[in-house]
C-alpha cells in the first residue's frame, strides 16, 4: 500500500469527527466514574462503528460527494469503491465483535449499541436519499448513543433535559449539513430542505432548532442556579454564536465543515453543565 492510499484510507474515517462524536460518551462517562482508562474501552466499540458507519455514507454518496465534498478521499480516484466497502466492512465487523466482547455484562448497553448500528446501517444503505427521515434517523441515532452513558449511572432529572437539548441540536446540526451539501443534493435530485425551502429559510429553520436547544439549557441552569454555570455558559453560547455565524458567512463545503465540526464543542460542554 502506497504511503498516499494508506493517509487516504485513515482520512475516510474522518478521525477528527469520530473523535468529536464519542467525546459525548467518553467524557460523560468518564466524570461520572472517575475512571478516564474504564471510559475509553467502553467508548470504543461505538468509536469504531462510528467511524464504520461514516465511511460508509460515504460509499453511498459518493456520486453527490463529486460535487459538493470534491476533497473526500473517495472521490480522488485513488481510493477504489470496492476497496472502501471492504475496509469499511472490516471496521463495522471490529466494532461489533468488540461491543460483543465488552458490553456481555452490560445488556442494556449492548442493546443500545446495536440498535445504533442497525439505524445508522439502515440509514445509510437504504434510507438516505429521504431527506426528512433521514436527519430525523440521525437525532435519534446521536441521542441513543448518549442514553448509553446512564446505562452505567443513576439517571437524575437532569438526563432528559440533556437528551432534549441534544435530539434539538443535532437536528439544527444536520440542516446546516444539507446547506453545505445542497449542489451535490441538487445534482442527484435530493429534495433535502435545503433544496426545497433554499438556502436563507434553511438556515433560519437550522438557528432555531440550536437555539432551542440553548433553551432547553439555560432554563435548566436557570431553576438549578449557579454563578459559575452561568458564566461558563455565556462563554460557551458566545463560542457557539462565533461558530454559525461563520458557517452562515462561508460558501466554501470545506469551511463550512470545519464550523460544523467545531459545533461539536460547545454543545458538548453545554450538555455537560446541565446534566452533571
Amino acid at each position: 500500500m502506497s504511503f498516499e492510499r494508506l493517509i487516504l484510507t485513515i482520512k475516510l474515517f474522518r478521525l477528527p469527527s469520530v473523535f468529536a462524536m464519542n467525546l459525548f460518551i467518553f467524557l460523560p462517562l468518564a466524570i461520572a466514574t472517575g475512571k478516564p482508562a474504564f471510559s475509553i474501552f467502553q467508548t470504543l466499540p461505538f468509536a469504531l462503528m462510528i467511524a464504520g458507519e461514516i465511511a460508509l455514507n460515504d460509499c453511498c454518496d459518493i456520486k453527490k460527494d463529486k460535487i459538493s465534498k470534491p476533497q473526500r478521499p473517495l472521490v480522488s480516484g485513488i481510493l477504489k469503491l470496492s476497496y472502501a466497502k471492504i475496509m469499511t466492512g472490516i471496521v463495522i465487523l471490529c466494532a461489533t465483535i468488540l461491543g460483543i466482547y465488552i458490553y456481555q455484562s452490560n445488556m442494556s448497553g449492548m442493546l443500545i449499541f446495536f440498535m445504533v448500528t442497525i439505524i445508522l446501517s439502515l440509514y445509510n444503505v437504504k434510507l438516505s436519499f429521504i431527506p426528512l427521515i433521514k436527519t430525523f434517523m440521525t437525532a435519534f441515532a446521536t441521542v441513543l448513543s448518549l442514553s448509553f452513558v446512564f446505562t452505567f449511572i443513576d439517571i437524575s432529572k437532569g438526563v432528559y433535559w440533556f437528551l432534549m437539548a441534544a435530539f434539538m441540536f443535532i437536528l439544527g446540526r444536520e440542516f446546516m449539513m444539507d446547506i453545505r451539501d445542497i449542489q451535490g443534493d441538487k445534482k442527484e435530485n435530493y429534495n433535502t430542505l435545503a433544496v426545497v425551502l433554499g438556502k436563507q429559510k434553511t438556515t433560519i429553520v437550522s438557528l432555531a432548532f440550536i437555539v432551542c436547544s440553548d433553551i432547553f439549557c439555560v432554563l435548566y441552569i436557570i431553576v438549578h442556579f449557579s454563578i459559575l454555570k452561568i458564566i461558563l455558559l455565556t462563554m460557551i453560547l458566545v463560542f457557539e454564536f462565533y461558530c454559525c455565524s461563520h458557517f452562515i458567512k462561508s460558501s466554501n463545503s470545506e469551511q463550512q465543515n470545519k464550523y460544523i465540526l467545531l459545533l461539536w464543542i460547545p454543545m458538548i460542554l453545554m450538555l455537560f453543565i446541565t446534566a452533571f
